[in-house]
């Protein structure tokens, strides 16, 4: 016992001062473990009264900062960065090579929303009975009876829906058939009779921008139909991200020695200075041939 005293005495610790140590740090420690693994494994879905963004899950989030009124993103995806700003009311998102834009606003019948993609402007409009979207290749209208799509008209064709909201049945009709779908128990609507449900154009959940990353969506009016699809069933504007090339290190040009050049080239070099032969001497036989 005395020599245990002593020895703690000499060495200025003790086996009670370490436990102390140790249990003071470790709360600091599993926190800061429990904050990196959440800031790294953080999934990002933004919402406000027009649109929502959703993130792939793989996107690596490299800083988020929010003042209340507007959020800041930085995402990076297979080596590319993206930067994220969104309000209530507009969203912009900055690729390497592509930029997208939405801003949306209030009418005095609805809302309206415009955005652009590299230049391509797309518009959506919403009413009490009409949703249009302006698309550059071609225009949708969606016709809403109570606040629900019941028929739809387009460059691809038309959709005509008709609802059995007590037997959780829906019939769809368009230019690929009629298509006789029911709710089943899991809540999912799947189709009994009739081409699928995704060879009708305009069944669809609202219309998205997909670039890299990010996924956009403009949802349609709620409807427990449109609700029982695939959460992805989205009329999509795609974009393809092409990665930044690589800058190539140009290759090191070797020149070839002259064999007639000093190495190295110096002033006071022999081989620079000129030789003078004997007078009478002919050393490339250049006299002239005597006839």
């Amino acid at each position: 016992m005395n020599d245990r005293l002593v020895s703690e005495q000499v060495t200025g610790f003790s086996w009670r001062n370490i436990l102390q140590f140790w249990a003071t740090l470790l709360p600091y420690l599993f926190c800061f473990l429990g904050c990196t693994s959440f800031a790294f494994a953080e999934t990002v879905h933004l919402k406000n009264s027009f649109f929502q963004l959703d993130l792939a899950p793989e996107a690596k989030i490299v800083s988020r900062f929010s003042n209340g009124w507007e959020t800041k993103l930085v995402a990076e995806h297979n080596g590319e960065r993206v930067r994220i700003t969104w309000s209530d009311t507009e969203a912009l998102f900055l690729f390497p090579q592509s930029t997208l834009r939405l801003r949306a606003k209030e009418t005095p019948v609805g809302f309206e929303i415009k955005a652009s993609l590299d230049g391509e402007r797309y518009q959506v409009k919403r009413s009490k009975r009409e949703i249009v979207w302006a698309l550059p290749e071609h225009d949708v209208f969606f016709k809403t009876r109570g606040g629900k799509v019941s028929q739809v008209v387009g460059s691809h064709g038309f959709l005509k829906l008709r609802r059995n909201t007590r037997a959780q049945r829906l019939t769809l009709e368009s230019s690929s058939g009629i298509t006789d779908a029911l709710v089943n128990s899991e809540g999912v609507l799947e189709t009994f009779d009739g081409p699928e449900l995704g060879e009708h154009v305009y069944f669809v959940q609202g219309l998205a921008f997909q670039v890299g990353p990010v996924t956009l969506k403009i949802p349609l009016p709620s409807d427990p139909f449109f609700s029982a699809l695939s959460p992805e069933h989205y009329f999509v504007v795609q974009k393809e991200l092409i990665p930044l090339a690589k800058p190539v290190a140009t290759p090191t040009v070797v020149k070839k020695k002259d064999p007639l050049q000093a190495d190295p080239p110096t002033w006071n070099s022999p081989e620079l200075k000129a030789r003078t032969g004997k007078a009478g001497a002919d050393p490339l036989h250049l006299e002239r041939e005597k006839r």
